[in-house]
């Protein structure tokens, strides 16, 4: 028998049970306390519960649990009927119920979401983690495989389970604020041998059951009320109003006991969200008159949470101002780095900025003047920025205008991609890396964005081809070489009778592993940031970086607009991120500057972990009927096999007799990643009865190109 012990108050679920053709259930938590549905089912899985005709004990509707989560999730009490009607029959003449598990949980600051993580056998371990304050409910872990599509790697069943890890992953999770989810053998065994597996975790973010609910109550016409909390801790409003909800709370006028004024929590939660103390004022001024000649209160229910600092690399944007009618600016990076400009522009935007004097517009713009600093600027050591009239034009008469350059310094060889064009109807494009080096494309589109570009018909210039660059990936990503042609063909025609092109922007990386794969990391509003890390020798290649709202999905929070991004947050994310092994991502206006107040922004970051520049790719040789070779390296550094083979592929390499230079022994790269992956040392033994024989009567040897990290 393999057990663990748990805390059952804190760790097991709550059960419901709802009979078909015996009425409704209802489920109903504590006051301040909701529900979180973590399993369930319509259907019938055993004899005992709900007797009646049992045909099968197999049987379950599909999406059930999905509308008992919608049914159930975030209210203090709801209904369940076990009825066809609601969950369709998926069983016919078998008496079904309804079999729900479910936590009640401290109620949050918004609604509880299903969350899901995702780690790969090979891979290191994903870290998942709440915000603060919150802890992990584990709805459902898993470690094998059961589909084809997710992790890389060989795939022999998709029916492959570890038993134990429904309870393992519960066990290292459960009311955590963060935990590691790895996927390996040596924590659930192999459930299925040769088959890469993955682990998974659906959980949901609930407030941790140790932090108190507190209440802070203020009367209208009485002192102001400070709440506040101990030191390193600050607030996190959950509910609150203001209005009248009873006689005895406050004295006065009462004429109404059903009186919440619209917006009150929102207020509050601007006021006092993420401070360690504030002040509440019970006031028609801040609040509006929800019921006119009652006496008013505010309530306000709170957490005390415990301050944590996210670690966030100083990457502030330089900014330069060159005034018209004064002397050119010259802006100048350290080294060799070179200008990357964020923002540019000639014109006024307020009245500070070069005296207000002649200040008599301050919505005032050249069109041209972004293109023009950047072609003067942009990926040179220095520039000078000169306000004149004479090279942008004059956007608005009688105003003294400025140039105003916001920008960062970079290392360009580094830092910068590589591009590449291919015209329509002008035949293909090779793109080539060095040798053990991949392409990969973190930018690209075809169709059309400018004049200049492969001269022919322009009816537009804003012409992008949907799914045009998931395209590019798939033709160039992971290899030293590849074509691209720019053809309706394959990428539809996103702009009739207009000429088009490829644009590509590209890296040339250092060969990995595995393939690399694009990931994805998001960070919203008034959550902590989150940090993105690459495994061990890997650094993060930017793809993508923005900053504001582009839909209404991803985060919680109002939501007045998705056509919201911060032109700075692109250039702030890559200097943050670009060529490390971990950085933090975080969605703030004190980083980013605030592109649509009042609406909740988040940070997102498309990305590639590459292997680090800064490696060296190491070559160990071993023949056949000589010695062995250790692969060594340095201390505190371990080996990352990238590629090997057991076989010929040479006559020079190894002595010995050579029928063939086109031979290689299948499994080869999988032996050698599984002797020497994570060790600082290895032995390799060229030998058949190691490898098999893949060239009977030539001497064979072993390559293997790996790296230190």
């Amino acid at each position: 028998m393999k057990y663990i012990c748990i805390d059952k108050n804190r760790y097991m679920p709550s059960q419901a049970v709802a009979c078909e053709h015996q009425g409704d259930v209802t489920v109903t938590c504590p006051d301040n306390e909701v529900i979180i549905v973590t399993q369930g089912f319509y259907g019938r899985d055993d004899d005992d519960i709900c007797p009646g005709n049992v045909f099968t004990k197999d049987c379950y509707a599909k999406g059930s649990l999905d509308i008992l989560r919608e049914t159930c999730n975030n209210k203090q009490s709801c209904v369940i009927t076990a009825s066809n009607s609601i969950f369709g029959d998926p069983c016919v003449y078998t008496n079904k119920f309804i079999k729900m598990e479910y936590h009640c949980v401290k109620k949050a600051a918004e609604d509880i979401q299903l969350q899901k993580a995702l780690a790969c056998e090979h891979y290191p371990g994903i870290t998942v983690t709440c915000p603060r304050g919150d802890v992990i409910l584990d709805a459902y872990g898993f470690y094998g495989r059961d589909e084809a599509q997710s992790c890389p790697g060989n795939v022999y069943t998709t029916d492959c389970y570890s038993e134990a890890s429904v309870h393992i992953i519960k066990c290292n999770c459960m009311n955590k604020n963060s935990c590691v989810l790895q996927a390996s053998n040596s924590v659930f065994g192999d459930p299925c041998p040769f088959t890469n597996k993955f682990a998974k975790l659906d959980y949901f973010c609930v407030p941790d059951y140790r932090n108190e609910l507190n209440l802070e109550v203020a009367c209208e016409h009485h002192a102001s009320v400070t709440a506040k909390c101990p030191e390193n801790k600050i607030i996190q409003v959950v509910d609150g109003f203001y209005g009248r909800d009873d006689r005895t709370t406050c004295p006065g006028n009462v004429f109404t006991t059903d009186c919440v004024g619209a917006g009150t929590l929102d207020i509050l939660k601007k006021n006092c969200d993420e401070e360690n103390s504030c002040v509440l004022s019970a006031s028609n001024s801040i609040f509006g008159d929800p019921c006119p000649r009652t006496n008013k209160l505010i309530k306000m229910y709170y957490y005390l949470l415990v301050l944590v600092f996210a670690t966030v690399s100083s990457c502030d944007l330089n900014k330069a101002v060159a005034c018209e009618h004064s002397d050119d600016v010259t802006v100048t990076c350290p080294g060799d780095k070179v200008i990357d400009v964020a923002y540019a522009g000639y014109g006024r935007y307020d009245r500070k900025t070069c005296g207000s004097r002649w200040a008599l517009s301050t919505h005032c713009y050249a069109n041209n003047s972004y293109d023009i600093i950047i072609g003067n600027c942009q990926e040179k050591n220095s520039c000078i920025l000169k306000a004149s009239n004479s090279i942008f034009g004059d956007p608005c008469y009688g105003t003294l205008k400025y140039i105003e350059m916001k920008y960062i310094c970079i290392d360009k060889n580094r830092y910068m991609p590589s591009q590449a064009v291919a015209c329509e109807h002008q035949g293909d494009v090779t793109v080539t890396c060095p040798d053990n080096e991949v392409i990969i494309v973190t930018q690209g589109f075809y169709g059309r964005d400018d004049d200049d570009i492969c001269p022919g018909n322009v009816f537009t210039k804003d012409c992008y081809a949907k799914g045009s660059l998931d395209i590019l990936r798939e033709t160039c990503n992971n290899k030293q070489s590849c074509v691209i042609t720019a053809s309706n063909s394959i990428f539809g025609d996103p702009c009739v009778y207009t000429n088009k092109f490829i644009k590509m922007e590209y890296h040339c990386v250092k060969k990995a592993a595995e393939d690399i794969q694009l990931q994805k990391a998001l960070a919203c509003e008034h959550y902590p940031g989150v940090t993105v890390t690459c495994p061990r020798g890997d650094v993060i290649l930017d793809a993508y970086g923005f900053y504001g709202r582009d839909e209404a999905q991803s985060c919680p929070g109002n939501v007045y607009t998705t056509d919201c991004y911060s032109e700075a947050s692109v250039h702030i994310i890559k200097c943050n991120c670009m060529n490390k092994n971990s950085c933090v991502l975080q969605a703030s206006n004190s980083v980013f500057g605030d592109p649509c107040p009042f609406t909740n922004k988040f940070a997102k970051l498309d990305y590639f972990c590459v292997p680090d520049y800064r490696n060296e790719l190491n070559l160990e040789v071993a023949c056949e009927h000589h010695a062995s070779v250790t692969a060594k390296c340095p201390e505190n550094k371990i080996i990352q096999v990238v590629d090997g083979f057991y076989g010929r592929d040479d006559r020079t390499t190894c002595p010995g007799n050579v029928f063939t230079t086109d031979c290689v022994g299948a499994g080869t790269l999988d032996i050698l990643k599984k002797n020497c992956d994570e060790e600082n040392s290895c032995v390799l033994s060229a030998s058949n009865s190691i490898f098999g024989d893949p060239c009977p009567r030539t001497n064979k040897l072993i390559k293997m190109y790996y790296y230190c990290i």
